[in-house]
Formats: structure tokens, sequence, C-alpha cells
């Protein structure tokens, strides 16, 4: 659903007169239901219930809590909520996102995927590798995944960088996966809309950017020294141990 149909939703519900059009981007197939049978079925309790569980959580966030209710009013109106199963991708590139991210409910995880040929660090260690095993074909990952934030409940996505000039901040994409949540998307032109000044003061404290590829590349190498290290450890320890013939398990 997308922020037209929540407002014609919210016109039909509250009789107010629609002021979105929905536009079809490709061939479609619409049930249409009139307005009598929309009421006479009762479909408008189920939008109402969707709508309090909206409202109640807005009401509760300290970020917004300066905010009259018309205005969690019309936040809630102008959300959506989604759940995510475990491993499901919430957001799959950050910079095609138009809208900011509330977790309701749950975990979510934001992860970066890094080039590892543009890590000169790691290019360096791969370069010294291979001069120490010349003449052997070693096959060495070009990317890796990592986990560089966690969202839990009340957390947002899309305003860490709110105060930050446009050209200062971090353009690179980032994925947000589900770790069993639910969260609410709220466009992002509308949280401009309605922000006041004692919101953006919050912010500051929230204000935050994340590791740099060269950063996260350095995590991954002492990573990599310390499974070294410790695999190293257990073949000292176990070479001196002569292989024992345990024999065979007994037929039961």
């Amino acid at each position: 659903m997308t922020a037209s149909d929540r407002w014609a939703d919210v016109a039909l519900i509250k009789g107010l007169r629609r002021n979105a059009t929905v536009v079809c981007m490709e061939e479609t197939e619409l049930m249409v239901i009139d307005r009598r049978d929309f009421f006479a079925n009762q479909m408008d309790v189920e939008l109402k219930r969707e709508f309090e569980y909206r409202f109640t959580f807005f009401r509760s966030l300290q970020l917004v809590s300066s905010w009259s209710s018309s205005l969690i009013e019309c936040l809630a109106d102008r959300s959506k909520a989604e759940q995510f199963r475990h491993g499901r991708v919430v957001v799959k590139d950050t910079n095609d996102m138009g809208n900011l991210i509330f977790v309701a409910r749950g975990l979510c995880g934001v992860f970066r995927e890094v080039d590892l040929t543009k890590c000169k660090t790691y290019q360096r260690l791969v370069k010294q590798h291979e001069h120490a095993v010349k003449g052997q074909c070693v096959e060495h990952p070009t990317s890796a995944w990592f986990l560089i934030d966690s969202l839990q409940q009340g957390s947002t996505f899309g305003l860490n960088e709110y105060l930050i000039p446009h050209r200062q901040r971090d353009g690179r994409s980032l994925s947000l996966i589900s770790q069993s949540v639910e969260v609410l998307r709220v466009e992002k032109t509308c949280f401009d809309e309605l922000v006041d000044t004692e919101t953006l003061k919050k912010l500051q404290d929230i204000q935050k950017t994340y590791p740099s590829d060269e950063e996260l590349c350095a995590v991954l190498l002492r990573h990599n020294r310390w499974e070294e290290f410790k695999h190293g450890v257990v073949v000292d320890v176990l070479a001196p141990c002569p292989l024992r013939n345990l024999g065979t398990m007994p037929s039961a």
C-alpha cells in the first residue's frame, strides 16, 4: 500500500474529500467495493484498529513527545505498518528509500556489502599472502557483508543524518534485514512538514555516521588474523598427539 492508498482510506473513514490519485504503472487488476458495502461489512473496523495501533505507537515515542495529538494523528494517518519474518529484506538499498523506518517491535539489522577489491588495506594483505604461497592457487573473497547497526523497538532509520548537510552525508548503499520485525514507514516529506524545534533538538542526540569501508575491512582483517591464530594453536597442540585407534562402534 502506498501513501496514496493510505490517504484514500483516511478520506473514506473520516468522510473527507479524497486528495490523492492512484496511477497504475503496469497492467493491473482491481476489485472495487462501493462505500455502502464497505461499511456494511464493517471493513472500517479493522482500518480503525490499525490506525489506533499506529497512533499509540507514535504517541509513546520520546522523539515526538512534544507533538500535539493532531500532529500525531496526521503522522499515524500517513504511515504504514509492515511485518517481516526473520531474514527477509526490509530495504534492499537505502539510497532508493524515500521514507523513514520506525521499529515498532522486534529487531532489524543494518548491513553493508563492501567491495574488497577497492579496500587498499585488504588488497595489500592479499598480495602479501599470494607472495608467501607463490605457485599455489588461492582464491580470495571479493566482497563481504558487515552488520554495522541493530535497530530495536523504538529505533528509527533515516534520521541519523537528518541534521548533517547533504554534501556531508554517507551516500553508501545499505540494506535493512529483518530479525523478525514490525516497522512503520513514513514518508520523509511528511516528517519534514510536521517536525518542530524541540524535535530537532532531540535529533542532535541520535546523529551518527557508520564506519567507513576501510574501517570495516580492518575489522575483517583482525577477525581473520584471530581465526588463523586459533587454528595455529590447535594445530600446534594436537600435532604431538598420536592418533588413537578408537576401534569400531559396537553394533546395536
